[in-house]
C-alpha cells in the first residue's frame, strides 16, 4: 500500500504535514508520497513506487519459497490465435 498526501499544491490549505504523514505511514509499514494532479505533481511516481514495491515482494516471496518450481514468463508459450 502506499498513502499519498494529496492536493500539495494547495500548501495554504494543509492540514497534515510531510512528517505526520510520512510517520503515520511508517507506523502502517507502507509507503508515503506527497502529489499534485493539478501540478501533475508524483502522480505516476506514485504508481511506481507501488509497482515497485509489489515486485520487490514477490521477488523476496520467490526466494524465500522452498520447493515451489517457478515459472519464467520467457517460458510461456503464447497460444496462437484462430
Amino acid at each position: 500500500m502506499v498513502l499519498v498526501g494529496n492536493k500539495v499544491d494547495k500548501e495554504d490549505e494543509r492540514t497534515v504535514s510531510f512528517e505526520e504523514g510520512e510517520k503515520f505511514a511508517k507506523e502502517l509499514n507502507i509507503l508515503f508520497v506527497e502529489s499534485s494532479g493539478k501540478e501533475n505533481k508524483n502522480v505516476q511516481e506514485a504508481f511506481y513506487m507501488l509497482t515497485e514495491d509489489v515486485i520487490n515482494k514477490i521477488k523476496n516471496e520467490r526466494t524465500s519459497t522452498v520447493g515451489v518450481n517457478l515459472i519464467n514468463s520467457n517460458e510461456i508459450k503464447k497460444k496462437k490465435c484462430c
